[in-house]
């Protein structure tokens, strides 16, 4: 018998279909009904505990499957893409937290401390190498 047939035999992915068209049933009465009225949005019906919301799990800082607002993206904290990365890191950040301000400053000083650690090795070692040609 081999792998394949084994792996179709099994019962990883089956689901309850009633309870996915309930869902799905909820999700399309919330998006009808905040198409109808302009301006509503997650926060505002979850404010007020409106029906619609109650019996759905829906996290609205979701960003993208990337993370919650106000945390790094892909969970590298910003400083270190900044830092690594340098420029191309802080518009890593800035995409992918959904332009989050304090973020994508945290990535920027990381790019400055990246930087002048660079310039800081390049002078060192100018100097250590310049004064080894003196002996």
């Amino acid at each position: 018998m081999s792998l394949f047939a084994r792996a179709s035999n099994a019962d990883l992915f089956t689901y309850n279909t009633d309870q996915v068209n309930q869902e799905l049933i909820q999700l399309q009465s919330l998006e009808d009904y905040v198409s109808a009225n302009p301006g509503i949005t997650l926060t505002n019906l979850q404010a007020e505990n409106n029906a619609l919301v109650a019996n759905l799990n829906i996290n609205g800082n979701t960003l993208g499957g990337f993370g919650l607002s106000g945390e790094p993206p892909l969970g590298i904290p910003s400083f270190v893409w900044g830092c690594v990365l340098s420029w191309v890191g802080i518009l890593v950040v800035y995409f992918m937290t959904d332009e989050d301000k304090e973020e994508t400053k945290k990535a920027a000083i990381g790019c400055i401390v990246g930087g002048a650690a660079y310039v800081v090795f390049w002078i060192l070692y100018a100097l250590v190498w310049g004064s080894w040609w003196y002996f």
